[in-house]
């Protein structure tokens, strides 16, 4: 008994989408779909099998296509100037960005110190030239005494081979600790 209820659902459902339902039982149809799901499933599927069999497919309007693409797709201008979910605009916030570092630069930079130099003159007695020229002469020639000494050079030498002499001896004995501990 149950398959003719869903045979008699599934002619109704033909017949209301076929626009062959008289009005009195077309008004009846609706309020069922408004209460009984199997009505709306069983619409649906008649909708569903007369689109295939007279065409097809169902696709939308396609002028309704195209206002839905352009709805998506918006154009650069549209994309510049348009609606936005938040408010402002981004080269606006940039701008305010900007200009905020601007401002805190401005005057949270920290004041410039000056410091006062103060200038005092000595006027000192004149010493006897000749006595100032002997004394640099001999200040100038121990200078170039101690420069052109060989043993200097000897000395650096021998202490730098020392340090590097320390070193390697260091290397050895750590090598010689890690190979004692491994064995």
């Amino acid at each position: 008994m149950s398959e003719k209820k869903a045979d008699d659902l599934a002619l109704l459902a033909h017949l209301y989408a076929g626009g062959e339902l008289p009005a009195p039982e077309a008004a009846l149809f609706e309020q069922r779909l408004s209460q009984d799901q199997a009505a709306r499933d069983a619409l649906a599927e008649a909708v569903w099998m007369s689109a295939v069999l007279y065409g097809g497919e169902p696709r939308p309007d396609p002028a309704y296509r195209q206002q839905v693409r352009d709805r998506l797709r918006p154009t650069w201008w549209r994309r510049l100037v348009g609606r936005r979910s938040y408010r402002g605009h981004p080269a606006f916030w940039s701008a305010l960005g900007a200009v905020a570092a601007a401002l805190c630069l401005l005057l949270l930079r920290p004041a410039p110190a000056v410091q006062v130099v103060e200038r005092t003159v000595v006027q000192t007695q004149p010493e006897p030239e000749a006595e100032d020229d002997a004394a640099a002469l001999h200040d100038m020639a121990l200078v170039w005494a101690e420069l052109h000494n060989p043993d200097h050079a000897v000395k650096s030498a021998t202490q730098e081979q020392k340090r590097k002499d320390r070193r390697e001896d260091r290397r050895q004995l750590r090598k010689t600790n890690s190979s004692e501990q491994s064995h």
